[in-house]
């Protein structure tokens, strides 16, 4: 069961939310507006449903909602930043914002932040810099260990975020937005709350076998077995090692004080540094126009480039209003309900649940 719900309506909800958590007003409407950008692309998992695992670390301490933000060292296309404890989004914000900068000023600007929490859906993040008219990266770690390593039947890897943005000229931009599991963690807490069973696959419960309830998963599988493994031990190394926290694998279950947190890192190429960025975006097109082009498999009505499907949902959901999964609205006004906020959402989205 759905409903449709205006995007600035779910953001305002969302915003009192955070608020409700001692969050300044300009942050809790920046959280929630980055994530109902994933809820307007489909991308649920990631959405305003993270929202009440968010007001749980926030009411615990483990975030804080004016976390100081600080950037530690700064160089020649590099800089690393202390997020301090801060919602994820406000110390990525601050992290892409700078690699921006410094690929202006260098060619190529990375940045790693440390001691942050969860950033939300990792295109964001480097749709930012494609915005920018740069080429980005972003990609974070966890602070729980989740997948499995290739062969393993116990999960001791992070489900790293592999995200890229490619900006392109009258196509769309490529957009490259994944976990390094088989599927995201939230997708499969998503099934869990809708009542649906996971695709055979995806993870393996505490025997090892495969398995497609979702409350049974011990380990979700790296996504393309020894492929997928070697991307995230990578990701770990960019985000974890670098950020001088240890691998995720190595730090699980350190107090959030001793590093047992998250980090993330972010990459801005300047394209015009290369080429001239009217000639790259033209070459970006037409390598979309050929693949678009290609001979299509039996049932396959159209070639997409990746990020164009999501793109389309964000225009259609933009015009109609977001087709929400009735139970993440109903779950969202229960949390309102139960911090006493006092909106009209709150007893709508209630009634949803009946």
């Amino acid at each position: 069961m759905t409903s449709r719900v205006p995007a600035e309506r779910l953001i305002e909800a969302g915003a009192g939310l955070f608020r409700s958590a001692g969050v300044p007003t300009d942050d809790a409407r920046y959280v929630a507006e980055t994530l109902v950008q994933a809820d307007l692309r489909g991308h649920f998992s990631h959405g305003s449903n993270q929202i009440p695992g968010y007001l749980e670390v926030l009411d615990k301490g483990d975030v804080r909602a004016q976390g100081e933000i600080a950037v530690q060292t700064r160089g020649a296309g590099f800089a690393t930043i202390d997020g301090g404890f801060a919602l994820g989004q406000i110390a990525s914000k601050v992290a892409m914002e700078t690699a921006i900068e410094l690929a202006r000023e260098s060619a190529v600007g990375a940045v790693n932040v440390n001691r942050s929490a969860h950033f939300g859906a990792g295109a964001y993040w480097a749709q930012m810099a494609a915005d920018a008219d740069m080429i980005g990266f972003a990609t974070s770690n966890d602070a729980v260990t989740t997948v499995a390593a290739h062969g393993s039947i116990q999960p001791g890897l992070v489900n790293a975020a592999f995200c890229w943005a490619i900006p392109a000229g009258e196509e769309p931009d490529i957009v490259i937005d994944m976990g390094t599991g088989a599927a995201a963690d939230g997708k499969l807490k998503l099934a869990e709350l809708l009542g649906e069973k996971i695709p055979v696959g995806w993870a393996t419960d505490a025997g090892g076998q495969p398995t497609s309830d979702p409350d049974s998963v011990m380990a979700i599988l790296p996504f393309g077995g020894p492929k997928g493994y070697a991307i995230n031990i990578l990701c770990d190394v960019l985000t974890g090692i670098l950020g001088r926290a240890d691998a995720s694998t190595v730090s699980v279950g350190r107090p959030v004080a001793e590093g047992g947190w998250m980090n993330h890192f972010f990459l801005a190429l300047n394209i015009s540094t290369f080429l001239p960025l009217p000639e790259f975006k033209a070459a970006v097109d037409r390598q979309s126009r050929a693949l678009r082009k290609l001979g299509r498999a039996k049932g396959v009505d159209r070639i997409y480039t990746p990020g164009e499907r999501s793109r389309e949902s964000r225009e259609r959901a933009l015009r109609e209003g977001i087709r929400m999964p009735a139970a993440i609205l109903a779950r969202l006004a229960g949390v309102g309900r139960d911090r006493e906020i006092d909106s009209p959402w709150v007893r709508e989205w209630a009634d949803l649940a009946t």
